[in-house]
């Protein structure tokens, strides 16, 4: 009884080895992705490493965040914010840009500027042209 049974275990095992084996072989044939590259795919390019203290000019295709920096009435800092969030920004996402965030700098005990808040709202462009774009006619002399 004992060999019968181990019999079919090892028969199962071989027709389990031989599905997989005959899945994998399927699957190559029908054009699915080998090692991550699949049909009408270009190899992915392998990591380059980069250099963030050279100077290299700004490509058409290179993003540009634009970070402002605001000086407001002492107080007025929260009607600004409201006012960006409800009437500038969704003109500015209708135009491509995408605003990332604005922030109220906020001091210590005695810090700061007593007459004024401060405030910075940091923006995505698809590009520097893209930038000059939502600037308007002159921002074309830049």
């Amino acid at each position: 009884m004992e060999r019968l049974g181990t019999h079919r275990c090892r028969a199962l095992s071989t027709v389990r080895q031989a599905g997989v084996i005959l899945a994998v072989v399927g699957a190559c044939a029908a054009g699915f992705p080998v090692q991550g590259v699949g049909r009408g795919q270009d190899a992915v390019d392998p990591p380059r490493p980069t250099r963030n203290d050279l100077v290299r000019p700004l490509g058409p295709s290179d993003e540009v965040l634009m970070l402002r920096h605001q000086r407001l009435q002492k107080g007025a800092h929260e009607l600004y914010y409201r006012a960006s969030l409800f009437g500038v920004w969704p003109w500015f996402e209708r135009l491509g840009a995408r605003m990332t965030g604005q922030w109220q700098v906020v001091f210590p005990e005695g810090g700061g500027s007593p007459g004024f808040d401060e405030g910075y709202r940091l923006a995505r462009y698809a590009s520097f042209e893209h930038w000059r774009h939502t600037r308007g006619a002159l921002s074309r002399a830049l």
